[in-house]
């Protein structure tokens, strides 16, 4: 079926929550993911998915497994990210040693290191090491990082655990955001 026509049905909740990504392959619609807000309400995980479907002609390749190969650090103590995500694997009855923590957030070759030592026998680890990869001769690097912030002319949001890394250039949608995920405002300093 055409991804339009796919996506037609959908609309309104689409419209309504903002919560649903459509597996494009190709052209045509292969599944779709339906997502947000935890309906527990206050507990340590924030979202939720509701939905996962591949049609049937999609199915058996490993494209929805591929969702769940691991999940990416970005801010905060990466330590305390793995230990969590690791806790939340055996919780679920997941084997964390088949999983990938992918750390990339301001690593040294050192943090490396230690991360790698601290995970190595109980995950799958990947790092990201950027600037200091390619500036480590003592001199202020320069903090040039592209990050999209529309796209087909709608708003892009990242929404960080280090409010400097925040980044939306809509308020409104910012605002909207915050509300759905309950995520305070920064605080002013």
């Amino acid at each position: 079926m055409p991804l339009d026509e796919a996506a037609a049905p959908l609309a309104y909740r689409v419209f309504r929550d903002g919560r649903l990504l459509v597996l494009d392959f190709g052209g045509e619609a292969a599944g779709y993911v339906t997502y947000g807000r935890s309906r527990l309400g206050r507990t340590p995980f924030q979202g939720e998915i509701f939905e996962l479907y591949l049609h049937p002609i999609y199915q058996g390749f490993g494209l929805g497994e591929k969702l769940f190969d691991g999940a990416r650090h970005d801010s905060g103590d990466p330590f305390v990210w793995g230990e969590r995500l690791i806790a939340h694997y055996q919780r679920n009855r997941v084997d964390p040693r088949t999983k990938i923590l992918v750390f990339s957030d301001s690593l040294t070759i050192p943090k490396v290191i230690e991360l790698y030592r601290r995970f190595r026998d109980r995950a799958r680890s990947a790092f990201g090491v950027g600037t200091n990869l390619t500036n480590d001769v003592g001199h202020t690097p320069l903090q040039i990082v592209i990050k999209m912030v529309r796209c087909n002319g709608q708003p892009v949001a990242k929404l960080s655990d280090s409010p400097d890394k925040n980044l939306c250039d809509d308020p409104a949608y910012l605002a909207y955001l915050r509300q759905v995920f309950s995520i305070p405002p920064p605080t002013s300093s």
